[in-house]
């Protein structure tokens, strides 16, 4: 279920750390660590995505902010970040 309260369009008027800042607060509110609630398997080499993901960040904060924010914007601040295989909160 995706946390609505920041939408793309809050980002028109934000330099581009404000909106690295929003991006961020967008991203970690829907999406979580897999050691949060994911089965893990050693046997076999990781994760059991049972529920949905991985995720990549880039692509989910592209996809969901592309409209209002530039792309030069979203690479030059380092907005992204790295979350390594995130899985939607739900």
């Amino acid at each position: 279920m995706m946390v609505t309260e920041i939408g793309p369009s809050d980002l028109k008027d934000l330099d581009p750390f404000e909106q690295k800042d929003l991006r961020m607060r967008w991203f970690l509110a829907n999406y979580e660590d897999p050691a949060e609630r994911t089965p893990y398997d050693s046997a076999v080499g990781g994760y059991i995505w049972i529920w949905s993901g991985p995720y990549d960040a880039r692509e989910e904060i592209e996809g969901y902010f592309y409209e209002y924010a530039k792309e030069s914007s979203i690479y030059a601040s380092g907005s992204v970040g790295h979350v390594e295989g995130a899985e939607e909160r739900g």
